[in-house]
């Protein structure tokens, strides 16, 4: 879901906050070239934690140069932990955002779930939506494989908005996702495959199953234990 404003002067800025990758993408108009504008993204989990940096740092710099007495000192931290108080809020949810990531109960059954089958009038009505969602430029991005548990959450959050996005159907999600892994992730998912094979397992054919292989793979759980502790 985004949140836009419009009808802008030539002096106003524009926020659009995305709750899909937790980002603020700031637009500013300038003013003297209307028809032009600067887009700024700014992560949003990193800038609630400049923010909060900042407000401890400022702390420090005030009481240091003004030489305030105790009383003083008390009432002005006082003043700044409301402020505070809010920001690490903000931090929590965020992380508690990225952590709804993780496993659930459902993907680590080990049972591969059937899909359900669509009657024809909403198969018909499901492949013409998904046309009409193509013709806009949205694309799942490619995934390396690297240690990066960040990365991989946000980079898994956007697989699943363009899904989302374009209706993609259940039996073709493991296809794609599969085309657009590279390097270290294309080598794991091939011998994953293989070996599944070997042990005469059945292909992996749901993207829940897929989804469930690829935290376990790419998402430490000791990362999982402390983001879990901050919340």
């Amino acid at each position: 879901m985004c949140f836009r404003t419009a009808n802008l002067t030539a002096n106003e800025s524009q926020y659009v906050i995305s709750s899909a990758d937790c980002s603020i993408e700031l637009i500013v108009e300038h003013p003297l070239e209307a028809k032009q504008h600067t887009s700024i993204y700014f992560p949003l989990h990193k800038l609630l934690l400049y923010s909060l940096s900042f407000s401890f740092l400022t702390i420090i710099m005030s009481n240091t140069s003004n030489n305030l007495s105790n009383e003083e000192l008390l009432a002005s931290n006082a003043a700044l932990k409301p402020q505070v108080e809010y920001l690490a809020k903000q931090v929590a949810q965020l992380t508690k955002l990225k952590m709804s990531m993780v496993n659930t109960p459902e993907e680590r059954d080990e049972e591969e779930e059937v899909p359900l089958k669509a009657n024809s009038s909403n198969t018909t009505r499901g492949e013409n939506h998904e046309r009409g969602a193509t013709d806009f430029k949205v694309d799942i991005p490619t995934f390396e494989g690297k240690n990066d548990p960040d990365d991989f959450l946000e980079w898994l959050e956007t697989v699943e908005c363009v899904f989302d996005f374009k209706d993609v159907p259940e039996k073709k999600k493991v296809k794609i996702v599969a085309l657009k892994f590279l390097k270290y992730a294309s080598t794991w998912w091939s011998n994953l495959s293989n070996q599944r094979r070997r042990e005469n397992k059945a292909p992996v054919k749901t993207w829940l199953k897929m989804r469930s292989l690829l935290k376990n793979k790419f998402l430490p759980e000791q990362y999982v234990r402390d983001n879990f502790a901050r919340l």
